[in-house]
């Protein structure tokens, strides 16, 4: 029997927050070194203050340092979620990308008072170049 929690392996992207807004919140760097694929999760949660709308932009980035002082975004990795208690996933091939990975989130609002949104993220890597994970 197949299962899959023996072809993947999730981490910890992003810490469970208040998002208030207007800056990027970025996740957790990830050293996705021999895995091939990932999902990336972005999960929203209720939203306070009564705007009008929020969008929330999701990315994957890569680089080659372990600090991600290269940082880059990962072409057509992007989720946006216009909802609460949404979730945005984004498929992505690591084939060609560099070692490092983490996911950043940028939180639009429009009108409300001291508007924020719950937000939080995770990766799940696969294709592992051994195996089981």
């Amino acid at each position: 029997m197949r299962q899959t929690g023996s072809e993947i392996t999730s981490k910890h992207a992003l810490s469970p927050q208040a998002d208030t807004g207007g800056s990027a919140k970025n996740g957790t760097i990830i050293d996705r070194l021999g895995y091939d694929s990932l999902v990336a999760s972005l999960i929203t949660g209720a939203i306070t203050g009564t705007p009008t709308s929020m969008s929330m932009v999701g990315k994957v980035q890569h680089g080659d340092a372990a600090n991600l002082s290269d940082v880059a975004d990962v072409t057509g990795a992007t989720v946006t979620i216009t909802t609460a208690t949404a979730i945005g996933e984004m498929n992505v091939d690591l084939t060609g990308l560099k070692r490092y990975v983490r996911i950043t989130e940028t939180t639009t609002f429009v009108g409300g008072t001291s508007p924020d949104v719950m937000v939080a993220a995770s990766i799940s890597l696969g294709q592992a170049k051994t195996g089981p994970v």
